[in-house]
């Protein structure tokens, strides 16, 4: 698949460098610019705290979507994952008291089967669910309100 860095001819060349090239083929040249400011205008961030942008993109256990950012603005934990075409994640359910929010920035994500609408999708704590993507990719937000609350390694229970 053109532009998944994972698909590409092995180069001796810096990962860090293949990935950006492939969001920048993808997203556009300014992907990075334009991120930082989405998450500046939810106040999500500021300009004495911008998140790191992780290229290459961090990977979770069992799942195939690369998070680009992953960090916590007060009890809020936010997520930014691409996922390249015929992707998915585990399916997983959240405790109390995390609702966790997807909007898809660029592409489409499908959530349990469904095509996530404009202005997002919420899921509610113990609603089992997985995304997955289809002939494209996903970009997309995700916002774990009150996700602080619970130990990162409860937060996300898989069946």
């Amino acid at each position: 698949m053109r532009g998944n860095p994972e698909s590409e001819p092995r180069r001796d060349r810096d990962p860090r460098k293949l990935y950006d090239e492939a969001l920048k083929r993808i997203l556009g040249e300014t992907y990075e610019t334009e991120l930082t400011e989405l998450l500046r205008q939810r106040r999500f961030v500021t300009d004495a705290r911008l998140p790191q942008l992780f290229l290459p993109p961090q990977r979770h256990k069992g799942s195939d979507a690369l998070y680009l950012y992953d960090f916590y603005q007060e009890n809020d934990r936010i997520l930014v994952p691409i996922m390249w075409p015929y992707k998915r994640t585990t399916q997983h359910f959240h405790i109390e008291p995390i609702f966790e929010t997807y909007e898809v920035l660029r592409g489409e994500l499908y959530l349990n089967g469904v095509l996530i609408p404009p202005g997002g999708q919420r899921v509610h704590p113990g609603e089992f669910h997985q995304t997955e993507t289809r002939g494209r990719h996903a970009l997309t937000l995700i916002v774990m309100k009150d996700a602080r609350l619970v130990p990162e390694a409860q937060q996300h229970a898989s069946i």
